[in-house]
């Protein structure tokens, strides 16, 4: 599905449970995407997102379960909770460099995902935020942020301070 240009707000639960959704293109028009719009879109594997939204909301992409690669916006400084929560087939994430804070059981569940970046604007990463990825083997965190113990990661995730 390709959203209109005319389009600049997705609402809450909009394609929440579309089960034939395979491939999404968003447009720069969109300015906010609300919760749980893309929530449980589990044939969802293709995203164009060039949306201009500041936060990915809370179970924004919750259960996408072929979902295996995600480039945040650039103009993103906030993920919310659940917003990735079981993207099982999630292994690619980059970030965006204005990225301040990561929600609450985020990643949890992304059990394909194996190595990620956070970038140095960090400021908050939420309780179980990379909970249950059994793929993760190794993080890159700003000596800048300290506060790792509950964030969800294995003894086995090498992390590499930078």
């Amino acid at each position: 599905i390709s959203i209109p240009p005319s389009v600049c707000q997705i609402g809450k639960w909009a394609f929440n449970g579309c089960e034939s959704l395979v491939k999404l293109i968003v447009p720069p028009s969109v300015k906010k995407i609300e919760e749980f719009a893309f929530q449980r879109c589990v044939k969802l594997e293709d995203i164009r997102f060039d949306a201009s939204i500041n936060v990915i909301e809370q179970g924004l992409f919750k259960g996408c379960a072929k979902l295996v690669s995600f480039s945040i916006p650039e103009s993103v400084t906030k993920i919310k909770k659940n917003a990735f929560h079981v993207c099982m087939a999630l292994k690619v994430v980059k970030f965006p460099k204005i990225l301040t804070s990561i929600g609450d059981s985020a990643f949890n569940g992304c059990i394909c995902l194996d190595n990620l970046e956070i970038p140095q604007s960090i400021k908050k990463i939420g309780v179980d935020a990379f909970s249950n990825c059994g793929s993760l083997k190794k993080i890159k965190i700003p000596k800048s942020f300290k506060n790792i113990s509950n964030i969800g990661l294995n003894e086995n995730i090498k992390t590499q301070w930078y």
